[in-house]
């Protein structure tokens, strides 16, 4: 039997994904308190549980690995350079 890959969402409940989904998608046009929101987290507490999940370690771990993940689609190899001239064509 194959033991599947760790992830690390994996360690995280369903709310703290969608913070750290929602920070990353919506990056520098959000705050942690409107992800929160958005994740699902009480108005009354949400930016204190932001300011908590900014400070959970698997929270920021899946934040960086979210992160690195978007921005490697965006590098530009030999691949991605010759689509790109296919498509402008």
């Amino acid at each position: 039997m194959v033991k599947p890959k760790w992830h690390p969402a994996d360690d995280l409940t369903e709310m703290q994904r969608r913070f750290v989904d929602y920070m990353v998608y919506n990056q520098g046009r959000t705050t942690h308190t409107d992800a929160a929101l958005a994740a699902g987290y009480s108005p009354n507490r949400a930016r204190v549980e932001a300011s908590e999940l900014m400070d959970h370690p698997k929270v920021l771990k899946y934040l960086r690995y979210k992160l690195n993940e978007v921005n490697r689609s965006y590098t530009m190899t030999k691949n991605n350079y010759v689509l790109t001239q296919q498509i402008l064509s």
